[in-house]
């Protein structure tokens, strides 16, 4: 769903659970070309069997290209986007990254410490994807509550579909279909080998989600509270203000053994570097000689010196405005005393941008103080009203100068600098055990639920809306790492601990710690400091909101297409009229203001951009703002709205409540998956795989 944020669960969804069974019909093309072009697999060759179920040399050619597939769509694509942010299909496009599909997979180490390669990853992967197949197959044949015949002749009868659009795609391509098939799994595969190897997947697929549903729907209320107070840190947010201050730069005394040598001095060879690249005078070989008395040593130590002086002034200024956050009554005072610390630079660095355009009609210095101050007021005024402007008449006037007509545009640019940095303060804060902010805002969390507190943590209470405090960040960071010391620690004790990585962890942490404190103990002579202050604006607390059921229609806008579709607009505009056609035309098939799901959609058919029309169990931070704004507002089942997202016009239908609250369904969810994992890792069916086969594949 286009719209979907990234849920911030570890546990799978039953979505990727169940979609980690594929069936391969349009196929990534480096994997092909490795597959197809290497005639190992000889379809007389065993692949891989079980009790009841035998895959040859060529349908585990299959079984390779979708577990390849998998990772790489999968497990390979978060990892490039973790890396590489928006741009990742831009790496992926020219095979930039950890893993490049044009270089052998056996000539790329995976893991350096023990030399693996992705040959050998994917040789483990496609083993343990065909043994789940057949695994889940073995169960669906011994599992009395489930109809296996049924499951098979539903699974051929999908197949069958699935092989008429593979015939339909070779025609196009002027292929028949042997030839198409061989073309893409290589020499060896069949229509018959492919037509067995879809069926397993969809056997398994099937069954795999039916078993899912069964631990679903018998999840007992005892279970999900178990669940619930097993991992109660997954279930608690707060909501914070949160800024710090910091000093502006890191002093760095000189080293006298650097300014001895002349010429040879590690201080004259940098300098000498710094100024050929710059184009500037070259230094004095003469000011590079005897240490601590050489006029270059001087002249940077007393350039570190005034850094110095610098950073404590602004220390205690910044110190001031920590105490004063502190002190704030409010979330609207909290934000003033930011915007007041921030507007001066805000201002200068607008006025920065557009000096160049001023010409002679640029203000005197003192004009422009003036006009600084006259504004600030406003801005800020505006800033908390939300406003992107301010409320003031265009100069229109031709005779105007420059800075006449940039005195209606300067204030907006300071607005949305003022703004983005309030809405970088405004956060959400996931309970954490050992963080100086999540001790005080989740001490008491566990003691409210009845669920027994670790050695390490603080049994204290939770800070309520509208506490305010700062902290010296450098200080809490050291008591954060003794913290997590004494819970390495803690961990010793426990039946079948890893002594060894436990140890090597503790180690890892006391240097850390040594750094902490060092750098704690040169704030005196660096002026080195971060001050955060912090106002709480919601309370520890687990999502109380029953989930809720949506249907929408996305029209979507991409300015990149030349002509408009159905789903997708050029532009905003188009997008929007389209949307409103569809909400009159709904309107008019109403039922006392009413629109029946069957209404929405029949009329959503083929209109959507979205792969689905309805979502259910929908929950607060899963969709973007926008939609969930909607959504949580609606009242009437059949209700009908129009929203815009960054994805385009939605035409929306609320589908009324769901039946547990938002914590609850997260729970009932994981537990789920928990135990849906559980229960597949214990099938104990017997599987074996000819992995020489997958080996002769990969490495190639």
């Amino acid at each position: 769903m286009a719209q979907v944020k990234p849920v911030n669960k570890k546990k799978m969804t039953k979505a990727t659970l169940v979609a980690s069974i594929v069936s391969i019909v349009i196929l990534v093309a480096f994997a092909v070309s490795m597959l197809s072009s290497t005639g190992l697999f000889v379809r007389a060759q065993k692949g891989a069997s079980s009790e009841n179920f035998d895959v040859n040399g060529a349908m585990l050619s299959y079984f390779a290209q979708a577990s390849l597939e998998n990772w790489y769509n999968g497990e390979y694509m978060e990892e490039m986007q973790a890396m590489y942010g928006d741009y990742y299909q831009l790496f992926l496009q020219y095979g930039l990254g950890p893993f490049n599909p044009s270089t052998p997979y056996d000539e790329q180490v995976y893991d350096q410490e023990t030399g693996k390669t992705y040959a050998d990853l994917f040789v483990e992967k496609a083993n343990a994807y065909v043994t789940r197949i057949l695994s889940l197959c073995e169960a669906a044949m011994v599992d009395s509550k489930v109809n296996y015949a049924e499951i098979k002749a539903e699974a051929e009868e999908h197949v069958a579909e699935t092989m008429e659009s593979i015939k339909l795609t070779a025609a196009a391509n002027n292929m028949d279909l042997t030839a198409y098939i061989r073309s893409y799994l290589g020499q060896n595969m069949n229509k018959k080998d492919l037509e067995k190897c879809l069926t397993l997947e969809q056997i398994a697929s099937h069954y795999a989600e039916t078993v899912y549903d069964r631990i679903n729907d018998d999840m007992s209320d005892s279970r999900i509270e178990e669940f619930f107070k097993d991992n109660i840190a997954s279930f608690f947010t707060a909501g914070v203000l949160a800024y710090s201050l910091s000093n502006p730069e890191t002093v760095t005394y000189p080293v006298a053994a650097d300014y001895e040598g002349g010429e040879n001095s590690a201080a004259y060879k940098s300098a000498k570097e710094a100024a050929e690249k710059n184009s500037t005078d070259l230094p004095v070989v003469e000011d590079y000689v005897g240490g601590e008395e050489s006029k270059a040593y001087k002249t940077a130590y007393a350039a570190a010196e005034a850094l110095k002086a610098a950073n404590e002034a602004q220390m205690a200024i910044d110190k001031a405005v920590a105490e004063q956050l502190a002190n704030a009554k409010s979330e609207n005072e909290f934000k003033t005393i930011i915007l007041n610390y921030e507007y001066s630079d805000a201002f200068d660095a607008a006025y920065d941008a557009i000096k160049s355009k001023l010409g002679e009609s640029a203000p005197t210095a003192d004009e422009l103080a003036q006009f600084k101050a006259a504004l600030k007021n406003q801005v800020i005024e505006a800033v908390l009203a939300g406003k992107d402007a301010l409320d003031a008449e265009t100069v229109e006037d031709e005779n105007a100068t420059e800075w006449e007509k940039q005195q209606g545009t300067l204030p907006t640019t300071v607005i949305s600098k003022l703004a983005t940095s309030l809405k970088s303060a405004q956060q959400t804060t996931n309970y954490s055990s050992t963080s100086n902010i999540g001790q005080k805002l989740f001490g008491g969390v566990k003691a409210e639920y009845n669920v027994p507190y670790k050695s390490y943590e603080t049994q204290g209470t939770n800070a309520l809306v509208g506490d305010s405090w700062y902290e010296d960040t450098l200080v809490a960071n050291k008591n954060s790492i003794v913290k997590a010391i004494e819970i390495y620690k803690d961990k010793l004790n426990e039946e079948d601990a890893d002594t060894k990585s436990i140890n090597e962890a503790i180690k890892s942490l006391e240097t850390s710690l040594a750094d902490a404190e060092k750098t704690i103990s040169e704030i005196g002579k660096t002026g080195h400091y971060t001050y955060t202050a912090v106002y709480v604006t919601e309370a520890a607390h687990r999502e109380e909101a029953t989930v809720r059921n949506v249907g929408h229609i996305l029209l979507a806008v991409d300015s990149t297409i030349t002509e408009n579709t159905k789903t997708t607009f050029k532009t905003s505009e188009e997008a929007k009229a389209a949307a409103e056609l569809i909400v009159n035309s709904l309107n008019s098939k109403a039922t006392n203001g009413v629109v029946s799901k069957e209404t929405f959609e029949e009329l959503a058919t083929g209109k959507t951009a979205d792969g689905s029309i309805f979502y259910d169990n929908v929950y607060t931070g899963q969709m973007v703002a926008e939609f969930e704004d909607w959504l949580f507002s609606a009242e009437k089942v059949g209700e009908i709205g129009l929203v815009e997202t960054s994805y385009g016009w939605h035409v929306m239908y609320y589908g009324g409540e769901g039946e547990e609250a938002t914590w609850e369904y997260l729970a009932h969810t994981a537990a789920t998956n928990e135990d849906y994992e559980n229960w597949e890792k214990n099938l104990g069916f017997t599987v074996e795989v000819n992995d020489a086969l997958l080996v002769d594949v990969y490495n190639k």
